[in-house]
């Protein structure tokens, strides 16, 4: 059998679909955010302050969609927008104290998930999974 046939590709690729999807609706029961959401604190909390251009970039997003994304979490006070000194055009987006603490809630619950979920798998097979993630959007084709 060819472990790398269409249908079996297809087939993992589905059932990655599935997961994924699921997963993210986990998240939006569970915390009230997007995945858009996450990903953008989480990208404010790794590489510090950002413009609306930076940020719609590192998204692949246009800036208006952005610019909500950046509103719906200033309201909910996860994220601060600050205008540049000589240039009010310029607004830098920060995460606020009550976004670190959505996002350290967040990557607990996924953490312990994950953690409680492969602890009956050994050591190699749970190295190679983490591999696996780590490299996910070389195998998708996906460029950072």
């Amino acid at each position: 059998m060819d472990l790398l046939s269409k249908e079996n590709v297809d087939s993992a690729l589905f059932t990655f679909l599935k997961s994924i999807y699921l997963f993210e609706q986990r998240e939006r029961e569970l915390f009230g955010v997007s995945w858009k959401e996450v990903y953008l604190m989480q990208l404010l909390k790794r590489e510090g302050k950002l413009s609306v251009t930076q940020i719609s970039k590192k998204l692949k997003i246009e800036d208006f969609q952005a610019s909500r994304t950046i509103s719906k979490l200033f309201l909910g006070n996860f994220v601060s927008r600050e205008k540049v000194k000589g240039d009010n055009r310029l607004v830098l987006v920060g995460i606020t104290e009550r976004g670190l603490k959505k996002i350290e809630m967040i990557e607990q619950f996924n953490y312990e998930m994950v953690v409680s979920q492969l602890n009956d798998y050994p050591n190699s097979e749970k190295q190679i999974l983490l591999e696996m993630i780590e490299n996910l959007d070389k195998i998708l084709g996906l460029k950072a």
